[in-house]
């Protein structure tokens, strides 16, 4: 169960976010986070949306996980200088525990909206800055096939955690409608909680039902973004990104590939 305690964490922390990545980090929890902003500026009674598509290859040590994610971030600004935003990111993995002595096929997803205040700090034709922060709470559900010391069982889980994220993200324009759009971003999990249902393969007893905590962690993200004007387009990169976890122990690596399209009252630099 702590593999898959492990798995679902790996998988939750993907909120989400992403672009085309590589990144490691020493934890068995890896999040792909990104700005829950659609477009690095704003005006007064804008409301502007961002759609993304993700491709996404994980492995650590023993696992490996594939899938794909999408991502909509909406945003409405009742003031010139602040705007309320919505994130709904939703993602798909399956993939291999590989563990020795533990091995199984996992597949879950995940639900992990994103409330958030947008600050606009900065507004010139030469550059923006936002600051936000915000409310996020995940929720996944997945099975597992596994075999753990040669007895084969099937698991199925569901969990939810919560936790703040506040990062901020600049718009520098390159001429020609070109954005550049460098980020940061902190994250706070304070874990949660999954309930499991256990089926031993071959073994006359009833399924067995567990609970178990989910240790929370932080985390650090620098990224960016190159959006394209008309028709809006955007791909981008996460540079780097470290977690800290109760369950950190294990180097994790990170590949995602991202394709996003704005839309709405985008508001380009002048």
């Amino acid at each position: 169960m702590h593999r898959c305690s492990r798995g679902f964490i790996l998988l939750h922390l993907l909120m989400t976010f992403g672009l085309a990545t590589a990144a490691r980090a020493d934890s068995s929890g890896f999040p792909l986070i990104s700005p829950p902003i659609p477009f690095p500026r704003f005006e007064l009674g804008s409301l502007d949306n961002k759609l993304t598509g993700s491709y996404l290859h994980i492995t650590d040590q023993t696992a490996s996980f594939g899938g794909g994610s999408v991502d909509y971030k909406g945003r409405y600004a009742p003031f010139s200088w602040l705007a309320v935003g919505l994130e709904l990111p939703v993602i798909y993995l399956t993939g291999n525990l590989g563990a020795v002595g533990n091995n199984g096929d996992e597949s879950y997803w995940t639900l992990a909206p994103v409330l958030n205040l947008q600050v606009q700090v900065v507004n010139s034709p030469d550059f923006s800055l936002l600051l936000f922060g915000g409310y996020n709470l995940t929720y996944g559900n997945g099975s597992v096939d596994e075999t753990d010391q040669g007895q084969e069982a099937n698991l199925d889980f569901s969990a939810i955690t919560r936790g703040y994220t506040v990062g901020a993200q600049a718009g520098i324009p390159l001429g020609h409608g070109i954005v550049f759009a460098p980020s940061y971003m902190f994250t706070r999990n304070y874990g949660g909680t999954m309930s499991t249902t256990i089926t031993l393969v071959g073994v006359p007893m009833p399924p067995m039902t567990d609970s178990m905590p989910i240790g929370g962690f932080t985390s650090h993200a620098v990224g960016f973004d190159i959006i394209l004007p008309q028709p809006w387009l955007s791909i981008g990169a996460l540079v780097h990104q470290l977690v800290k976890s109760q369950d950190a122990g294990e180097a994790v690596r990170v590949a995602m590939l991202q394709l996003a399209y704005h839309f709405g009252d985008v508001k380009p630099f002048n």
